[in-house]
């Protein structure tokens, strides 16, 4: 994942680059399961998914510019930040805990009325951005799932 300024929107994006020769070598099942990402990428909208701006290619990559979360994945998160032991009580944990599975949740109800399965849940591919007040203390935490490469249409 790179990150870019995007010029015409004046706003920092993120941008994954799919190199078209490495899909192409790993045969039809990844050609079909990149189809579908893609295909899932411009069908969904949702406050709780990653946003795509745009899908670009060119003679050797597809390029994915989508909406930037500036605070990484939940895994660095967890691994980088204090957040939770900054909250103080178990209530406060408690509660940020039902906020993030209740994102998420949302996120998959949306996708599964859509007739879509993400099919790789884990926390690599959830999205974080911490609400913070003015003085920089936490109150809250914005989830988005990414990561559609495994996503698939279901009846």
């Amino acid at each position: 994942m790179h990150q870019a300024k995007h010029i015409l929107a004046n706003s920092q994006v993120a941008v994954k680059i799919i190199i078209k020769e490495n899909i192409r070598k790993m045969g039809k099942v990844h050609i079909d399961l990149l189809n579908d990402e893609l295909e899932a990428l411009e069908e969904l909208d949702h406050p709780h998914i990653v946003k795509v701006y745009e899908l670009l290619e060119d003679a050797d990559n597809i390029y994915i510019v989508m909406e930037l979360m500036p605070d990484g994945n939940m895994l660095e998160m967890k691994k980088k930040l204090k957040v939770f032991n900054d909250l103080g009580s178990v209530k406060s944990r408690e509660k940020w805990t039902a906020s993030i599975i209740f994102q998420v949740a949302s996120a998959l109800k949306y996708m599964h009325a859509l007739g879509r399965m993400h099919r790789d849940i884990e926390l690599e591919n959830l999205m974080t951005e911490i609400v913070r007040t003015s003085e920089g203390k936490p109150v809250g935490i914005n989830i988005k799932l990414t990561d559609f490469g495994f996503a698939t249409s279901v009846d």
